[in-house]
């Protein structure tokens, strides 16, 4: 998949959050959604991505969180973007102004654009990925980005991502707050990890063997959303 692609979702995905194969001695269940590949399976090769409905769904989804806040921890001496081992040593905005200024032109110079917007083309996404690169242009990595549609939004990834992310200061009622949403939604393994095995939540004073009874044990499961960050 395009760099465009990896650099919008891969922020799902994080550089320092590849799933820990290390075999537990309890594994529990883990509902597996329709977007669940964005975390557990690999960009490169994943078709439901490149289906115009859902990538809109992710975006508006990630404009709600605001997901150019995110973007920015992937720079590295403010010019180098580091993903996954993609390096793209340009300013970001300079390089969607670029696309977007490419895209429907009937003869491009470049074959970087060029080939990029042909591609788009033959995956039928091209008009839905000009749109992306608009609102990401109207960001400027400014603190306000543009509107997000509401009806478009995935509620159950909006609060995977605020669990995951917005932890400046985890209480005991947060925290309680979040493993709870996790086991409604059926996200057992993570909720396990966000009770063991996270290092943000290593200080919260709450009783841990008897919020694991809430958890569903299975045989084996095929991937978890929240992994455990502390190997």
């Amino acid at each position: 998949m395009n760099k465009l692609i990896l650099i919008i979702f891969g922020i799902i995905i994080f550089v320092s959050c590849q799933n820990n194969t290390d075999k537990k001695p309890e594994t529990y269940m883990e509902i597996n959604t329709s977007f669940f590949d964005l975390r557990n399976g690999d960009l490169t090769k994943n078709n439901w991505i490149r289906n115009p409905e859902n990538l809109l769904m992710v975006h508006e989804t990630l404009k709600k969180f605001n997901y150019m806040d995110l973007l920015k921890q992937f720079y590295h001496d403010s010019d180098v973007f580091i993903l996954q081992g993609l390096y793209i040593k340009k300013d970001i905005v300079e390089w969607v102004d670029s696309l977007i200024l490419t895209h429907g032109q009937a003869n491009i110079d470049s074959k970087y654009y060029r080939e990029f917007w042909n591609r788009r083309e033959q995956e039928k996404n091209d008009s839905i990925v000009f749109e992306i690169l608009k609102d990401i242009q109207k960001y400027k990595f400014s603190k306000i980005g543009p509107a997000y549609s509401e009806e478009i939004v995935n509620d159950t990834l909006f609060d995977l991502l605020t669990i995951e992310f917005e932890y400046d200061t985890i209480t005991k009622a947060i925290a309680e707050k979040n493993f709870s949403k996790l086991v409604e939604y059926g996200f057992h393994e993570s909720a396990y990890n966000l009770l063991l095995e996270r290092y943000e939540y290593y200080d919260v004073d709450w009783d841990r063997n008897e919020l694991k009874k809430r958890l569903k044990k299975i045989d084996k499961n095929e991937g978890v959303w929240l992994i455990d960050n502390t190997k």
